[in-house]
């Protein structure tokens, strides 16, 4: 994704700093939240950094809708920020709002047209660590594809064009997008 690429290491750190500011707190405060109400702090923490990294940066547009939060980038691409579960999809009930604006890729009043995509992290098995940061595209309940932003599985900077076909083939898709009438 060439618009999401200048933005890799923003929003890998991003997610990244907002575990990490998770891990600062009181190992004894933390015990006592389950895995909603850390997934619920996590969010708030991933959503001041990439205020803050975004801040000012040209051509980035920050929404926030109904308790959602969105960032823009170029008005070609809207992100929302998520834990990913199992086969990499997003973690939360499956609400109209939800369904509508990724599930179903419909206008949102207030945000221009875009492809919506999620900006997931997903834990080990022990749920002690982020294992991967990912942008993926969900429709419904069907994860189209998927690319890690971690810095440690590929590379940030393409010098030359066989480089950067090597690079592509994390992304991995599962069907292909359809063409609308509208594009």
């Amino acid at each position: 994704m060439d618009i999401i690429e200048p933005h890799y290491g923003r929003l890998e750190g991003s997610v990244r700093d907002g575990w990490a500011d998770w891990e600062a707190l009181p190992p004894k405060q933390r015990v006592k939240l389950n895995g909603r109400a850390r997934a619920s702090c996590l969010y708030d923490f991933i959503i001041d950094h990439v205020r803050r990294r975004f801040a000012d940066v040209p051509n980035i547009t920050f929404f926030e809708r109904r308790g959602l939060f969105m960032l823009g980038i170029d008005g070609l691409v809207t992100l929302r920020f998520k834990k990913l579960r199992y086969g990499k999809k997003t973690s939360n009930i499956q609400t109209t709002q939800q369904m509508n604006i990724f599930g179903r890729q419909l206008d949102l009043p207030g945000v221009p047209k875009a492809a919506r995509l999620t900006v997931g992290y997903m834990l080990d098995v022990s749920q002690s660590f982020i294992k991967s940061v990912l942008v993926t595209l969900q429709m419904g309940n069907e994860v189209m594809w998927d690319f890690s932003l971690s810095t440690s599985q590929q590379t940030l900077a393409f010098p030359d064009s066989k480089q950067q076909q090597e690079a592509q083939v994390n992304v991995k898709t599962k069907a292909p997008l359809k063409k609308t009438s509208d594009s």
